[in-house]
């Protein structure tokens, strides 16, 4: 009897954990959530991912403004840019209530939560000669915590930079989309076009790990097209949805080729602080542009989506040939974000990029709207779960790849890190290195 109790007492308790992903781009127009459930038997076993819920909450124009506002004066005002997170605190409490009275979501059921913001990259630190790059990342998640009464998991880091991988490689960035996509058979490219567009190439899984992720941010996305479409509408409407509007206009190609011109002489080394824009100033130009040929409103917004289509078929160009030029052949394109949705976009990526076929994420169990909340809700479970991110990019590093966040505690805290001692047994946990999607959508 007593070996019998001390058999059942060492099993492992299966981990059970809702996370709630949390996530707003650098245009900062819209929040995007998405409530997935976590099962696993036992630390040696697959991970279980299902969707539960998923949508987007809208973010009042007038605080739209004042944080965009906040981002230009942070640059100078470390007040501005403390001012900044809190506000973000506040903006991402407000959608997640939201999203889950929409939903009939109680907050109680939920364990964690993950935040991010891409606009949150924007707010520097002003540097001094001897100063190290930095952002302000204050209060947000202790504000979302105390608003929502969910433990809540912000400011995630991983990213290491090694000789074989380049400053490109963001393993923090990619994990979901290796997690997802990577398999023995055959190479992948997921084109994940949010308000901007990101690139990760994922080869087939080998067990040596010869080949790493490469990770790639740069260029214009949706953001510039959501901007021309809330100015033209005084902003009565903040996307072209599933390209409606755009498609009822002609392309002005002579305004295309005008604008690309910009954007040819770019380089590889410069992705990231390219990519440092929410999409205003630029659609502003663009509009004034076609405003000057007295171009309908059908048309600028046609004319402007197909200089965003033509810049990410130039920015996957690129990639292709300064990172995976040596590596195995993709054989597939696995298309997610807001921009995927556009036929517009979809239409001229097709036409002009040779892979086929070209899939959606969802073909994988996860809605391709879904994408960026989903990742911020692994990425708060691994770092919850104190996990490595498995990356052959970080295995070059002399630093630890633990996926890193800022944890905010909320009520049942305590109750959530008591489970997850039963489940690893008081031990470290392994790596994640496979994941069974439970789909639902």
């Amino acid at each position: 009897m007593e070996a019998e109790r001390g058999d059942r007492q060492d099993a492992p308790e299966p981990l059970k954990l809702r996370v709630l992903g949390v996530y707003s781009g650098k245009s900062l127009d819209t929040v995007d959530c998405a409530l997935v459930e976590y099962n696993q038997d036992s630390p040696d076993t697959s991970l279980h991912l299902e969707v539960l819920q998923y949508g987007t909450v809208a973010i009042p124009s007038q605080i739209r403004a004042t944080m965009l506002n906040v981002v230009h004066e942070s640059r100078t005002l470390s007040s501005a840019g403390t001012q900044f997170m809190i506000q973000l605190g506040h903006v991402h409490s407000a959608a997640t209530r939201s999203f889950c009275q929409k939903h009939d979501i109680s907050l109680t059921s939920i364990d964690l939560i993950g935040s991010h913001s891409q606009a949150a990259e924007l707010v520097e630190v002003p540097l001094e000669p001897g100063e190290l790059p930095s952002r302000f990342g204050l209060g947000e998640g202790i504000v979302m915590a105390s608003q929502t009464a969910i433990t809540t998991i912000t400011d995630f880091s991983i990213r290491v930079q090694s000789q074989s991988a380049g400053p490109q490689s963001d393993p923090l960035a990619s994990r979901l989309d290796d997690l997802l996509l990577r398999n023995e058979a055959i190479s992948r490219v997921c084109l994940n076009i949010g308000t901007m567009a990101d690139i990760t190439f994922i080869p087939p899984y080998t067990e040596d790990g010869d080949y790493e992720d490469f990770f790639w941010n740069r260029g214009l996305g949706t953001s510039v097209i959501d901007a021309a479409m809330r100015n033209l509408t005084r902003g009565q409407t903040q996307h072209d949805v599933n390209g409606v509007f755009g498609a009822q206009g002609t392309v002005n190609d002579a305004i295309v080729e005008q604008n690309l011109r910009k954007y040819q002489n770019s380089k590889f080394e410069d992705s990231h602080a390219n990519a440092n824009s929410t999409g205003d100033e630029e659609a502003r130009d663009l509009i004034d542009q076609c405003m000057l040929l007295t171009m309908p409103d059908h048309d600028t917004i046609a004319t402007i989506t197909r200089i965003v289509a033509q810049i990410i078929v130039d920015q996957y160009k690129s990639f292709l040939k300064e990172c995976v030029s040596s590596r195995p052949a993709t054989h597939e394109i696995v298309l997610c974000g807001r921009g995927s949705q556009n036929p517009n976009i979809i239409a001229h990526l097709r036409t002009e990029i040779e892979v086929k076929p070209f899939v959606m994420l969802d073909s994988v169990g996860v809605p391709a709207g879904a994408k960026d909340a989903v990742s911020y809700a692994q990425l708060g479970l691994e770092s919850m779960l104190g996990l490595e991110a498995h990356s052959s990019a970080a295995e070059h590093s002399i630093r630890e790849n633990r996926i890193r966040g800022k944890v905010a505690p909320g009520p049942r805290w305590r109750y959530t890190m008591e489970h997850i001692a039963k489940f690893g047994q008081g031990k470290p946990l392994p790596t994640i290195d496979t994941l069974t999607v439970d789909a639902r959508f």
